[in-house]
């Protein structure tokens, strides 16, 4: 996914006039909190830690500031509260703020509980084997993907499928450690950079790749499909959707390895006779209530979750569709 270049001040001539005028522009500035009072309250707190000489923690993430409208992707949905940990009261902190709750953020912003000030101490230093994150996986791919994959044979590759920025990619890559995790996605003609820089910041680019591959149409997909048959044990797609992609998977059957899984987790219907109330995606681009289960009806494909959740950003409805393939002799 391609983004504009936008870059934060961070050294800059900032006197104390600036800093009063960007002050005044935040309707509600965030409570203050020293580190010490926040630490031993922290819960599980979403923490986004913009310092400039950061130290690796079990439970905040750091991005600088001149970075981060590169990196929004990587901040929770934005109803989730969240506490900004800064070095002082510098203007650095402020650009955050502007950023996240200014005048651009009108109708959306990020909720900002606090700002948190000062440094850790020892008991609070420690080097958890996967990162702290600020955002969480599709649910079908924590709660019903991954328990099926750890499953699956680990010399098997995972293709996701549409993957844009790669969340999804990173968390089975930095949960399973033990096979890799391919993102495909068209986009990544132009730009597979956001995507790669990503992997390594996570430290998963031992397990990761990316192809950059033409989905619509699905010519180049089914030649890379008739290529890797037997090297690919799970495609999967979160809010893309292709239907004659998911058919060439599914009529692939004779030749692709037992066992293989398929799952969906895309905008849809949650009932027959229910309409689509949201502007975006249209209707058009959402799946009716049981078109993923009238496709592998009477296949060699058996279903494995067939489900209706509701996503966190805005209350559209999901179909979250999974099913593996199993061949008799």
């Amino acid at each position: 996914m391609e983004r504009q270049s936008r870059t934060l001040p961070v050294d800059e001539d900032h006197n104390t006039h600036d800093a009063t005028t960007k002050k005044q522009k935040m309707t509600d500035m965030p409570k203050s909190i020293s580190f010490e009072d926040w630490y031993p309250q922290r819960t599980r707190s979403k923490v986004l830690d913009i310092r400039l000489h950061p130290t690796r923690t079990s439970f905040a993430v750091h991005i600088p500031p001149h970075e981060l409208p590169n990196r929004l992707f990587e901040l929770p949905p934005r109803q989730v509260p969240l506490f900004l940990w800064v070095d002082d009261e510098s203007t650095n902190s402020l650009d955050v703020l502007s950023l996240l709750q200014g005048p651009a953020r009108k109708q959306k912003p990020w909720i900002i509980e606090g700002i948190i000030h000062g440094d850790l101490d020892q008991k609070a230093c420690s080097a958890p084997e996967i990162l702290p994150r600020l955002w969480d996986p599709d649910s079908m791919v924590e709660s019903v993907l991954l328990p099926l994959l750890k499953e699956t044979s680990a010399s098997l590759e995972v293709w996701d499928l549409g993957a844009g920025v790669g969340r999804d990619v990173v968390f089975l890559a930095e949960t399973l450690r033990d096979r890799t995790i391919v993102a495909i996605d068209q986009r990544y003609l132009k730009q597979s950079q956001p995507f790669l820089e990503f992997c390594q910041r996570r430290q998963v680019s031992q397990w990761t790749r990316c192809r950059a591959v033409r989905l619509d149409p699905i010519s180049e997909f089914r030649n890379i499909l008739q290529e890797s048959w037997d090297k690919v044990g799970c495609f999967y797609a979160v809010r893309f959707w292709n239907k004659a992609l998911f058919r060439c998977i599914l009529d692939a059957a004779p030749l692709i390895q037992n066992g293989t899984i398929v799952a969906i987790s895309h905008f849809g219907k949650a009932t027959p006779d229910s309409d689509w109330p949201h502007i975006h995606p249209n209707s058009k681009q959402v799946l009716e209530r049981y078109e993923l289960r009238d496709m592998v009806e009477g296949t060699a494909w058996k279903i494995r979750c067939d489900r209706v959740v509701t996503d966190s950003d805005h209350g559209r409805t999901l179909i979250q569709f999974v099913a593996q393939l199993h061949k008799t002799e």
